[in-house]
């Protein structure tokens, strides 16, 4: 179920619940219709012409615990989508990856947090096919050796500066 339809469901069963509710208030009728008892409804209509913050301690829980579902439903949304990665960035991650394999024969740690970060931060200004020209550029060269296969020294403004001048003087 996507997460409109989620939301949807919730909403649904929130207003299922309440028409039980009035049903089980209601007077049946023997042509299959219902009366609200004149003091429900003119309990109702007192609570729909108040504002939230002029409730009843006892009303404001109530609404509280219908708000606490959508809330629960809202933070397990966020949830799922802080723990997917943007794939964009997986992508240059695992490019990164393989570049150091082939040119350096190894797979470097990655912090997903902080590189992840340095990467997402990178693709605001530069293309992938940039990065993969950086990183193409970085592992060859002697800063490389000197610094280290990081990806976050490979994106530091440091190489980035140094990588762009040399890509203008080509």
């Amino acid at each position: 179920m996507n997460f409109k339809d989620k939301v949807a469901n919730l909403c649904h069963d929130q207003w299922s619940n309440w028409m039980v509710y009035i049903f089980g208030k209601s007077i049946h009728n023997q042509d299959g219709s219902v009366t609200i008892p004149k003091e429900l409804v003119n309990r109702w209509q007192e609570q729909l012409n108040t504002p939230y913050i002029n409730l009843p301690t006892a009303e404001k829980d109530s609404d509280k615990t219908e708000a606490d579902k959508f809330i629960k439903l809202f933070a397990s949304q966020i949830a799922i989508k802080k723990n997917e990665p943007d794939p964009k960035v997986s992508e240059v991650i695992k490019t990164f990856r393989e570049y150091c394999q082939n040119i350096r024969g190894f797979s470097p740690e990655i912090s997903w947090m902080l590189d992840g970060a340095m990467v997402k931060k990178r693709l605001g200004r530069f293309t992938p096919e940039q990065l993969y020209d950086l990183f193409d550029w970085y592992l060859k060269s002697d800063d490389c050796k000197r610094l280290g296969c990081s990806l976050k020294i490979a994106l530091s403004n440091y190489i980035l500066n140094k990588w762009m001048i040399n890509s203008n003087s080509e």
